[in-house]
């Protein structure tokens, strides 16, 4: 923890409450310190500025009042917070009146609760009770939940199973053809994490059922060319399993983008982004998207710039500087560890994707930014055009 000066402070105060700053006059109970606390622990951590109203007026805090306050926050690291947590604060004085300030980490081992019933989240400025969806996304980010491994609500059978594509697949990866006759395809399936008790699982129906959409609509790919703000060029809602959805996004994209010379006129044209650039930048949105929200990923063409949004954050203690050297989390491991196995997918998982379409875009002279939006729980690609 640094401590912070009084110049620092009166900066942010002069910025206003948000999604990593709060403003408390005091606290009237223990309780509601900790729902604050708690709602800090479960997003991205954060500070709450004691002794200061809401309107960011300097009001300051007793002796005493602090001296409460300590021990207030000294019990419910221990007693009132569940899973326990260390928590660390500064008295400052600014304006010649006393503030405190407690430091609130990113949480581990989310979710957090109060008196291990009461799950609350950061909003905006705000918190609010957290809901089903959230806990399971929260439990997604310890580890303990995978949206991958749900159950859904289709019978795992022949007459469901993309037999064309789990055939092919099989046969590049094992070097043989699956015998359906002979093979007990619901053992396998199980074995793999894609099926249980007789229906697929998330991962299972994505990957080898048919139709998925028709199961989980969200779940599919909006592929949009702006004219502007209100009319498009091409658009194109994308489904079939994971593998179709990254093969048909390209042919959006090549067919829309522009095809520059390079070099000899004699040789071939290429897309002005770079298509393996491209490629990663779908197929990540495809790997490591949050299933437990249930929107689509976006493909947008603007006059300026081409975005690739995915529903989720990153995953974990993951920052953009992170990802740009290498380190990476797998939210979907047996989604990954079958498309890593097709040809078709080219994507190991290993963390080289970022590196790789930074790289890409270095060479062609492409400008690419990568945002994680905490708040609105999406991660952006956007490759810049010339």
């Amino acid at each position: 923890m640094q401590e912070l000066t009084c110049e620092e402070i009166l900066e942010t105060i002069s910025k206003g409450e948000d999604f990593k700053n709060q403003f408390k006059l005091n606290f009237e109970s223990i309780d509601k310190l900790v729902a604050e606390i708690v709602a800090f622990l479960n997003v991205e951590g954060g500070k709450i500025f004691v002794g200061i109203t809401n309107n960011g007026k300097i009001a300051g805090l007793t002796s005493t009042q602090i001296d409460k306050l300590n021990q207030w926050i000294s019990n419910a690291s221990r007693n009132n917070i569940y899973p326990n947590v260390l928590l660390k604060t500064q008295t400052i004085t600014c304006e010649d009146k006393n503030i405190l300030i407690i430091f609130v980490p990113r949480g581990e081992n989310k979710p957090y609760a109060v008196n291990k019933t009461d799950v609350w989240i950061r909003c905006g400025s705000d918190k609010r009770r957290a809901t089903i969806e959230d806990i399971a996304r929260l439990l997604q980010e310890s580890g303990r939940l995978r949206a991958e491994e749900n159950v859904v609500d289709l019978n795992l059978s022949e007459e469901n199973l993309n037999k064309e594509y789990f055939s092919k697949w099989y046969k590049e990866y094992y070097n043989t053809g699956f015998d359906y006759e002979s093979e007990d395809i619901k053992k396998l399936f199980n074995n793999w994490k894609l099926a249980k008790e007789g229906k697929f699982t998330l991962a299972g129906l994505l990957l080898f059922a048919k139709d998925p959409e028709t199961i989980k609509p969200p779940f599919i790919i909006k592929a949009v060319y702006w004219e502007d703000l209100d009319n498009f060029k091409d658009r194109e809602e994308i489904t079939g399993n994971l593998i179709d959805q990254l093969k048909k996004s390209m042919d959006f994209l090549r067919r829309n983008l522009r095809k520059i010379q390079t070099g000899n006129v004699n040789a071939p044209s290429v897309l002005e982004i770079p298509e393996e650039a491209l490629m990663e930048a779908v197929a990540n949105a495809i790997v490591h998207r949050d299933y437990f929200i249930e929107s689509p990923i976006f493909i947008e063409i603007w006059e300026d710039r081409v975005e690739i949004r995915n529903p989720g954050k990153l995953p974990n203690t993951l920052t953009v500087e992170a990802i740009k050297i290498g380190m990476h989390n797998e939210r979907n491991p047996i989604i990954l560890s079958f498309l890593e196995k097709d040809k078709e997918f080219r994507y190991s998982g290993m963390g080289k994707g970022i590196p790789r379409i930074i790289r890409e875009c270095k060479e062609s002279e492409v400008d690419v930014e990568f945002i994680n939006d905490v708040e609105k729980l999406e991660f952006r690609v956007i490759f810049k055009r010339k």
